[in-house]
C-alpha cells in the first residue's frame, strides 16, 4: 500500500421524517397560512407539545427565496404514549389547549412519515395513507398548496370572463385541434 486512506463520505440526513428511522411517533402541523415565514412557530409547537411528551423534534421546511413555511405543514417526532389524548385536546380541546399561531389554530394529526406527509397535509391520516403513489407519480404529483394556488389563478381568470387569447393562452381549439366555431 501507499499509506493512503480513503473514508467514504457519510451522506448529509434527510430533512423528512423516515418511516423506520426513529421510535419516536410521528405527527404533522397544519392548516398554517401559507404566506407565513414560520418566525417563533417552533418554540411555540414545543411549548404546547412538552406536557405530552419528551425528545420533540421539529422540522420547519422554508421555500426559497421567500421563505414560507412549505405547504403551510410542519413535522415533528416526539415519544409520546398517549398521543391520541394529545390530539383530542390540541384539536378539540379548548382554545388555550390548542396551537394558534397568526389568528389560526393549527390541526396536529399523525404523519406517515413520507412523501405523501408533504403532498396532502391537509388531508387526515386516514386519507393520506389510503391514497397509493407509484414511484412516478410521486415525482409527478403536484403538492396542494400549488394546486390550489393554480385553481385560485384558473378561477380568477375565468370569473373576471376572459377568453384564453387576452390571458395570454393559446387560442381556443375544439377537440380535434382545429380552431372552434364562432358563436
Amino acid at each position: 500500500g501507499t499509506g493512503k486512506t480513503t473514508t467514504k463520505r457519510k451522506k448529509p440526513k434527510a430533512r423528512s421524517i423516515e418511516p423506520s428511522t426513529d421510535e419516536r411517533n410521528k405527527f404533522l402541523v397544519t392548516n398554517i397560512d401559507l404566506t407565513s415565514n414560520g418566525h417563533g412557530l417552533a418554540r411555540l409547537i414545543r411549548d404546547k407539545l412538552s406536557p405530552y411528551g419528551k425528545d420533540l423534534k421539529i422540522f420547519v421546511e422554508r421555500t426559497h427565496p421567500h421563505r414560507r413555511v412549505r405547504n403551510g405543514a410542519v413535522e415533528l417526532l416526539i415519544m409520546i404514549e398517549d398521543w391520541q389524548r394529545m390530539l383530542d385536546d390540541l384539536n378539540n380541546g379548548p382554545a388555550e389547549k390548542g396551537i394558534i399561531f397568526e389568528g389560526r389554530r393549527l390541526r396536529v394529526s399523525r404523519a406517515l412519515g413520507d412523501k405523501r406527509d408533504r403532498l396532502f397535509p391537509r388531508l387526515d391520516y386516514e386519507d393520506r395513507a389510503a391514497i397509493q403513489l407509484d414511484t412516478e407519480a410521486i415525482y409527478a404529483c403536484t403538492d396542494q398548496a400549488l394546486a390550489d394556488r393554480i385553481s385560485e389563478l384558473l378561477r380568477g381568470i375565468l370569473s373576471a370572463g376572459l377568453d384564453g387569447r387576452e390571458a395570454g393562452m393559446a387560442p381556443d381549439r375544439d377537440d380535434a385541434g382545429g380552431p372552434r366555431p364562432s358563436d
